[in-house]
Protein backbone atom coordinates (compact mmCIF):
# COMPACT_ATOMS: atom_id res chain seq x y z
CA UNK A 1 0.00 0.00 0.00
CA UNK A 2 1.11 3.49 -1.34
CA UNK A 3 2.35 5.17 2.07
CA UNK A 4 -0.38 8.24 1.15
CA UNK A 5 -3.23 5.57 0.65
CA UNK A 6 -5.99 6.14 3.13
CA UNK A 7 -7.21 3.39 5.52
CA UNK A 8 -10.59 2.18 5.41
CA UNK A 9 -11.53 1.35 9.05
CA UNK A 10 -14.66 -0.60 9.78
CA UNK A 11 -16.69 0.62 12.57
CA UNK A 12 -19.29 -1.33 14.12
CA UNK A 13 -22.10 0.64 15.82
CA UNK A 14 -24.01 -0.16 18.97
CA UNK A 15 -26.95 -0.74 17.00
CA UNK A 16 -24.96 -3.72 15.07
CA UNK A 17 -24.77 -1.76 11.49
CA UNK A 18 -21.67 -1.47 9.95
CA UNK A 19 -19.89 1.89 8.37
CA UNK A 20 -16.21 2.75 7.05
CA UNK A 21 -14.44 5.39 8.41
CA UNK A 22 -11.39 6.63 5.40
CA UNK A 23 -8.39 8.23 7.81
CA UNK A 24 -4.91 8.55 7.28
CA UNK A 25 -2.45 5.43 7.92
CA UNK A 26 -1.04 7.02 11.16
CA UNK A 27 -4.79 7.98 11.63
CA UNK A 28 -6.05 7.31 15.75
CA UNK A 29 -9.68 5.68 16.73
CA UNK A 30 -10.33 9.22 17.92
CA UNK A 31 -9.83 10.36 14.21
CA UNK A 32 -12.16 7.25 13.05
CA UNK A 33 -14.91 8.35 15.50
CA UNK A 34 -14.68 12.18 14.31
CA UNK A 35 -15.00 10.99 10.92
CA UNK A 36 -18.03 8.74 11.63
CA UNK A 37 -20.04 11.62 13.62
CA UNK A 38 -19.49 14.13 10.61
CA UNK A 39 -21.60 11.92 7.94
CA UNK A 40 -25.14 12.55 8.90
CA UNK A 41 -26.65 9.21 8.07
CA UNK A 42 -24.20 7.90 11.33
CA UNK A 43 -25.45 10.80 13.65
CA UNK A 44 -29.17 10.02 12.35
CA UNK A 45 -28.62 6.72 13.49
CA UNK A 46 -27.00 6.42 17.09
CA UNK A 47 -29.50 9.21 17.96
CA UNK A 48 -32.63 7.63 16.25
CA UNK A 49 -35.87 9.18 17.77
CA UNK A 50 -33.70 12.40 19.47
CA UNK A 51 -35.23 16.00 18.39
CA UNK A 52 -34.37 16.82 14.97
CA UNK A 53 -32.03 19.66 16.37
CA UNK A 54 -29.48 17.64 17.57
CA UNK A 55 -29.16 15.99 14.94
CA UNK A 56 -28.60 18.85 12.98
CA UNK A 57 -26.26 20.74 15.80
CA UNK A 58 -23.47 19.98 17.56
CA UNK A 59 -25.28 19.38 20.99
CA UNK A 60 -23.98 15.78 21.16
CA UNK A 61 -20.36 14.38 21.50
CA UNK A 62 -19.26 10.84 22.59
CA UNK A 63 -18.54 10.76 26.02
CA UNK A 64 -15.56 9.04 27.70
CA UNK A 65 -16.19 6.48 30.27
CA UNK A 66 -13.71 5.49 32.98
CA UNK A 67 -13.27 2.96 35.54
CA UNK A 68 -11.21 3.36 38.50
CA UNK A 69 -10.77 1.26 42.01
CA UNK A 70 -14.06 2.20 44.50
CA UNK A 71 -13.23 5.08 47.06
CA UNK A 72 -10.39 6.40 45.02
CA UNK A 73 -9.13 9.81 45.99
CA UNK A 74 -8.62 12.29 43.08
CA UNK A 75 -6.74 14.97 42.71
CA UNK A 76 -8.05 18.54 42.22
CA UNK A 77 -5.58 18.52 39.03
CA UNK A 78 -6.95 14.91 37.66
CA UNK A 79 -10.45 16.19 37.65
CA UNK A 80 -9.26 19.07 35.68
CA UNK A 81 -7.15 17.01 33.39
CA UNK A 82 -10.28 15.09 32.88
CA UNK A 83 -12.54 17.52 32.24
CA UNK A 84 -16.27 17.04 31.03
CA UNK A 85 -15.42 13.59 29.11
CA UNK A 86 -16.97 14.96 26.20
CA UNK A 87 -15.07 14.62 22.67
CA UNK A 88 -15.79 16.86 20.45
Amino acid sequence: MPPTAPLVAPILLPNGSLHFAVIKQDGSALDAINTLIAMPEVREEVLGDLAPGYVDSSGWALQTVLKNEAGRTWEDEELQAIGTGMEA
